[in-house]
């Protein structure tokens, strides 16, 4: 019940442009529409954006599973977010991770519950020829995180859809956000 109020407090949202309730599912974001404001100082071509999304992920499954991180002490999962309808539009808020090998993932046990508070920026990429961001800023996207059924680096992931979050809207806004 705590974790229900927590999500349903955090979000930055339009209620008017989402997708409706979240969805019932292992990995759950707090809302299904988000506004990505202008992070301050930034402009076109290099026009930044920025939301919050907090994650509720449950292992559902009978054995414990592990999240990467990128480093063996990293406080959060690495996390992509990528193009709901699984086509091969690029999304500007899939971060670029240079991380290091160890074996130090997060262990989520049977039944268990982790909440993650991810800030989500982009684009992450840009094309230096054509001055131009890399990747669309608004549409229907989903968060992804790394699952695997044994701990180590390298790990095949663990079968299913667990990593896989319930859809949702991102809209951008022209307000600054420090």
């Amino acid at each position: 019940m705590a974790c229900s109020v927590v999500l349903a407090c955090s979000a930055t949202t339009d209620a008017s442009r989402d997708l409706g309730p979240v969805p019932d599912g292992s990995l759950m974001t707090d809302a299904t529409g988000y506004v990505a404001r202008t992070v301050a100082g930034t402009r076109p071509p290099l026009q930044e954006y920025r939301f919050t999304v907090v994650t509720r992920f449950e292992n559902r499954s009978a054995a414990p599973v592990f999240l990467a991180r990128c480093f063996p002490n990293s406080p959060e999962p690495i996390y992509g977010i990528v193009a709901a309808d699984g086509s091969a539009t690029e999304s500007a808020y899939d971060p670029i991770w240079a991380c290091v090998g160890h074996n130090n993932q997060f262990q989520i046990l049977p039944g268990a519950v982790r909440v993650d508070t991810f800030l989500v920026r982009g684009p992450n990429a840009f094309d230096e020829i054509k001055q131009q961001a890399l990747g669309v800023t608004a549409g229907v996207f989903r968060l992804t995180l790394f699952v695997a059924s044994v701990p180590g680096d390298g790990a095949p992931a663990a079968p299913g859809s667990l990593g896989i979050s319930n859809a949702f809207v991102v809209r951008t806004s022209g307000s600054s956000a420090p």
